[in-house]
């Protein structure tokens, strides 16, 4: 009788470690393909804990911290307002513009309101050097909005704006020209 292999060896002295593996292998497999369901007591249905609302209800200070902060956003946003229009040639008031428009879109997710801030900015103050942002802001604000059109028409200005070699006209003609993105 010949000399059995290494390998047949190794199987030989090993056997119950290939039988446990293929055991694994078997019931991870079984698990992947086979679909639990409530019948054979396999699925535990899930039910959630509670609502985000029922949240809030439970927990009156969250819903009061969100009402604050809101306020407060509101009263900032205010009085950037009374300063610009107590003087608009003031050196701040681009940028205060700018803070409104932020505020609106970050802060209280009322684009319309930014994107309308941001088109101030562009007619009154078009020397300011903080401008490079607010092509993208404004762009990005009228694409929550839903609003293409728009949005192109932002990043076509943005691209008259800029030279061609500059990061922002780049930028913008990847807005205009990106593909759409592929459904599967």
């Amino acid at each position: 009788m010949d000399e059995p292999t290494f390998a047949q060896r190794v199987l030989r002295d090993n056997w119950y470690l290939v039988v446990l593996l293929v055991a694994v292998a078997g019931f991870v497999a079984y698990k992947i393909i086979a679909p639990a369901s409530v019948d054979d007591g396999l699925a535990v249905p899930v039910t959630p804990v509670a609502t985000f609302t029922e949240i809030d209800t439970a927990r009156p200070d969250r819903q009061s911290e969100r009402l604050a902060r809101r306020e407060k956003t509101l009263k900032t946003i205010e009085e950037h307002k009374a300063v610009i229009e107590a003087d608009p040639e003031a050196e701040e008031a681009p940028a205060r513009l700018n803070a409104m428009a932020s505020l609106y879109s970050r802060e209280l997710g009322d684009y319309k309101e930014a994107a309308r801030c941001y088109e101030f900015l562009l007619l009154d103050y078009p020397e300011w050097e903080g401008l490079r942002r607010v092509y993208v802001h404004l762009g990005l604000c009228y694409e929550r909005l839903g609003d293409t059109q728009s949005a192109k028409q932002a990043y076509r200005r943005m691209m008259d704006a800029f030279p061609e070699e500059s990061q922002e006209y780049q930028y913008a003609m990847s807005k205009l020209y990106e593909p759409a993105p592929s459904r599967q």
